[in-house]
This record gives structure tokens, sequence and C-alpha cells, in this order.
């Protein structure tokens, strides 16, 4: 993958909808304003700080669906969540939406044959 700092408008709109996250779920997962990312995806630089903290996030993201996939399977769900709320009751360690969650689940699901589920209430 290209650095997001070395990435056009073009680039940085499609890693932040590879993600799953909304520009406001996006900005709050890297310590910016919203205002900040739409700068980025209308074609401003992005600071090298805040560059490092996206790559940070695409790593985090990617290790967040090998780790899934190599504990579930057909036989093991993964649980995903409906709401940021109930997703950073269970997770309260990473500010990420349970859109981002959801997607994660789903990729890992494609590597390992898990079903996808939602908690019991």
């Amino acid at each position: 993958m290209q650095h997001p700092s070395e990435m056009n408008r073009a680039g940085l709109l499609c890693l932040r909808r590879s993600l799953g996250l909304t520009v406001t779920s996006l900005a709050a997962a890297i310590g910016v304003t919203r205002r900040t990312v739409t700068r980025w995806e209308a074609g401003e630089p992005i600071y090298r700080l805040n560059a490092e903290a996206l790559a940070d996030l695409v790593a985090y993201t990617d290790q967040t669906v090998a780790d899934l996939a190599a504990v579930h399977g057909p036989e093991n769900p993964i649980v995903t969540y409906l709401t940021d709320e109930s997703y950073r009751a269970s997770r309260p360690e990473r500010v990420v939406s349970a859109e981002w969650h959801q997607l994660v689940a789903w990729r890992a699901a494609e590597e390992c044959g898990a079903r996808i589920i939602y908690p019991e209430t």
C-alpha cells in the first residue's frame, strides 16, 4: 500500500472508504477534525504525523482482521455491533466506529468462513 503521505485526494478517499469509515469516524479515530479529513479529500496535503496516524489505523485494521480470522471459523462466529455505543462499551481501548468493526468482521469472516452475529442482548 502506498503511504498516506504520498496519496492524492482520490487515494485518500478510497482508503477511508476501504476502512469502512465516514469522514467523522475517521477524524475521531486518528484525532483530527472532520474538516481536516474533508480538506485532504479535497486535495490539501496531509501532514506527516496525520499520515502516520492513518497508516497506523490501516495496520491496526489489517491486524484485527488477521486476529479475528485466526480464532474464528464455521463453528465459532464473529461478534460485531449495531451501534457505536455497544461497540465502545465492549471495546473501549480504541476509538473506532461500529461501522468499522462490521467491515473488519466481514473481512475476517471471508477469510475464515465464520458467520457474523450480534451479541445477545
